[in-house]
């Protein structure tokens, strides 16, 4: 909670009082929105709404990549030219602004959707014994909370309502708004996943390896300063590779050899059991990708800017899942966050948007909250 109020509150302190269009002062929820099952409007964003999000959004975006300002031609830049080859194939060919407008459309259209799931869920049992009507209750004193802090910080009541008023949104619009917001968050809370899902997860994605770490790139110098080898101090370290990988050939057991070059990765000293390795770019592509694909007792060698990595792919068994607690953390987020969009998705299928409506407020055309300087 205190995030989302962070961001509120960063957003909307001071704006430019020509930012929005104040077209629809109306309750009508018929821009970005979904139907129950007899053809009504059962939750949705009307224009004021759509205004207000869209500017959010642009305002976290712009920020997130360290501009306090609007940058007219950034919104034009393509993404592969922006990101280089960080960009995937399917939106290299979007600009910086068609991406950011779905990546916002998308947003909006999963705080729909799961503001009417809790809607429709509330009275049902998600967990055993819990119910989300118990946070339903607490929701009006919540969006109370955000309403006050942000009259406070502005000054009165009545400023804080001109201020809305200047950013096209009546009160009305806003405590919807955020009252979807705090659905949104609890119905992600509710999720769960049981433990056997997890340590299945677990058996399935995670390997343990152990590697020896020759530097055949760089060394630290007198100054201590960290310099390219030489050509000949690279092939004595690459001929120390070949060494180690021959006396392995020859049967000596890995962990003899293992225990003489374990100082060569000061992570050893804190993973002894080994690296847990998953799909989860904490590690270097080719380390990582050899890891999984690795068979258990299998040894290879992998080269990476840091070196020559010398591995070996140990047997994993359930009593690791609870060795590091950064496995069990990056487990519950990856399978929560994949129960949470399981649980939507069918309905996103289903939201309606009023494309000619949501044109006005697109990156390149929404001017920004603009925090106080």
């Amino acid at each position: 909670m205190k995030n989302i109020f962070a961001r509120i509150l960063c957003a909307v302190l001071v704006v430019t009082t020509a930012a929005f269009s104040l077209t629809s002062c109306g309750k009508k929820y018929d821009i970005i929105y979904i139907e129950d099952d007899n053809g009504e409007i059962a939750e949705g964003f009307n224009e004021n709404m759509v205004s207000y999000h869209m500017s959010m959004e642009k305002t976290a975006t712009l920020a997130s990549i360290g501009y306090q300002e609007d940058i007219p031609e950034l919104w034009t830049y393509k993404l592969s030219d922006f990101l280089g080859d960080a960009v995937i194939d399917s939106v290299s060919d979007m600009t910086f602004g068609e991406y950011n407008d779905k990546i916002a459309l998308d947003s909006a259209k999963k705080m729909v959707v799961a503001s009417y799931l809790f809607d429709t869920m509330k009275d049902e049992e998600t967990v055993e014994g819990k119910y989300l009507s118990a946070s339903y209750a607490k929701m009006d004193a919540w969006v109370d909370n955000v309403v006050s802090e942000l009259q406070y910080t502005i000054g009165s009541k009545a400023d804080f309502e001109s201020l809305l008023s200047s950013v096209g949104i009546t009160m009305e619009d806003f405590r919807k708004y955020y009252e979807m917001n705090y659905k949104t968050t609890e119905l992600r809370g509710a999720v769960y996943v049981s433990e056997e899902e997890k340590m299945d997860y677990f058996q399935d994605n995670y390997a343990i390896v152990k590697h020896i770490l020759i530097n055949t790139e760089t060394k630290t110098n007198e100054a201590g300063e960290k310099v390219s080898l030489t050509a000949e101090e690279k092939e004595a370290k690459l001929a120390e590779v070949r060494t180690i990988e021959a006396r392995l050939s020859a049967g000596e057991e890995y962990e003899t050899v293992y225990e003489e070059f374990a100082s060569s990765d000061p992570g050893t000293q804190v993973y002894t059991e080994g690296y847990f390795v998953t799909n989860d770019n904490k590690f270097m592509p080719e380390f990582q990708d050899a890891a999984l694909d690795m068979k258990e007792g299998e040894t290879r060698t992998v080269y990476t800017s840091y070196g020559a990595h010398i591995m070996k792919k140990y047997p994993m068994d359930k009593t690791k899942y609870n060795l590091y607690a950064d496995v069990k953390n990056n487990i519950d987020t990856v399978l929560l966050s994949a129960a949470y969009t399981k649980m939507l998705e069918p309905y996103i299928a289903k939201v309606k948007v009023n494309e000619e409506v949501l044109a006005n407020y697109k990156m390149e055309l929404i001017s920004m909250l603009k925090p106080e300087q």
